[in-house]
């Protein structure tokens, strides 16, 4: 195998795995976790990057996303996303904005990795300074997940609740993620309770007040 492509951004690099998938050449993704151990290794040994599976197909793979990206490069205009009007480098094709709850199918068919870089390059576009932006974004990306799979938790739910009390989606998340931290180290330091370890999370959800959060905050 022969590595092809590789970018910072691991939706750049998985837009470019599939765009070479589509025009018949197998890949696969490397480094896609290797993110954390920035600071141990040189970071463009830590670059998520795109291999070809057959040798063969590295000349016109690397030909194929030259041409791609001096196309998009030559045309000159950012992509932008239909359902909330942000505007993103064309080569990402999708989105993340907090005051629009993303599609579920098509959120939940994004990896992990992908669903959190996309919530980091909102704040980085937004200029929030964060003390530490890849916790507030896997924060962010849990109550997005838990939004997408629907009722099970009452989630959705409790966002429409907190905005009908005048919190924009953006705070709402914020409110519903600070009940999430809290339940994750609760869980982290005392380990798993008998019975339904969400019911405790189902239960500070309900009692969740947007005066309450402000208060908090």
């Amino acid at each position: 195998m022969i590595c092809v492509y590789t970018a910072r951004a691991i939706p750049i690099v998985s837009n470019v795995k599939n765009f070479l998938e589509a025009n018949g050449i197998p890949c696969v993704l490397r480094n896609e976790f290797l993110s954390p151990s920035l600071g141990e290794l040189p970071p463009l040994e830590c670059w998520p990057e795109v291999w070809v599976a057959n040798d063969s197909d590295a000349e016109r793979a690397r030909r194929l996303v030259a041409e791609a990206i001096d196309a998009r490069a030559s045309a000159g205009e950012p992509w932008r996303c239909r359902r909330c009007g942000e505007e993103v480098d064309a080569i990402f094709a999708r989105c993340w904005n907090p005051q629009h709850a993303p599609d579920p199918e098509a959120w939940l068919a994004l990896d992990e990795g992908e669903r959190t870089e996309l919530v980091r390059q909102y704040h980085r576009r937004a200029r929030v300074r964060l003390p530490n932006a890849r916790l507030h974004a896997t924060i962010h990306v849990g109550v997005e997940n838990q939004v997408a799979l629907g009722d099970e938790i009452p989630v959705r739910r409790t966002l429409d609740r907190l905005r009908a009390e005048g919190l924009d989606r953006h705070d709402a998340v914020h409110a519903v993620g600070s009940v999430l931290a809290k339940r994750m180290y609760e869980l982290l330091k005392e380990g798993l309770p008998t019975g339904d370890p969400n019911e405790p999370y189902r239960a500070e959800l309900e009692s969740l007040t947007a005066e309450g959060w402000r208060r908090g905050r």
